[in-house]
């Protein structure tokens, strides 16, 4: 019983090693710059309902943190506008990714960086094919900013 009890503490030990050890080296990388001389770190996501129903009469869309095209006719486009602002002392690396079956009617920016003390609008659409079926799609875009 001795034994095992031995050799349980050696694999915890070695598994507490490695852990720290990469740990470490993680840290290291994210300190120095990264192996590319430009590390970039998870920062924040902030997601947004995307909303969008195609019928055969446009109609209004409103939310705060959704983002709607109301009711489109099929053939139809629309456009809305999202400020992005970074008040931080580094620049911000922002990335866009929209996801659900409202994916398809959806364009979004490329990923750009956005410099320190600045703010950008940007264009988010939806163009609706001129076959495309009544129905109501919804989603959610997501955009990442990682700090240099």
């Amino acid at each position: 019983m001795s034994e095992d009890l031995s050799n349980r503490s050696v694999a915890i030990l070695l598994v507490l090693s490695i852990v720290a050890t990469l740990t470490g080296t993680l840290i290291f990388l994210s300190k120095s710059g990264g192996l590319t001389g430009y590390q970039v770190l998870p920062y924040d996501t902030k997601t947004f309902e995307v909303f969008l129903e195609v019928d055969n009469t446009p109609g209004p869309g409103v939310g705060e943190e959704r983002i709607s095209f109301g009711r489109m006719t099929p053939g139809s486009a629309g456009t809305r506008e999202i400020a992005i602002a970074n008040n931080f002392d580094k620049p911000l690396l922002v990335v866009f990714k929209v996801e659900g079956n409202v994916s398809p009617f959806i364009s979004i920016p490329a990923t750009f960086w956005l410099n320190n003390t600045k703010s950008k609008n940007v264009e988010i659409s939806a163009l609706v094919p001129s076959n495309q079926a009544k129905g109501v799609y919804i989603g959610e875009l997501k955009v990442t900013f990682r700090m240099a």
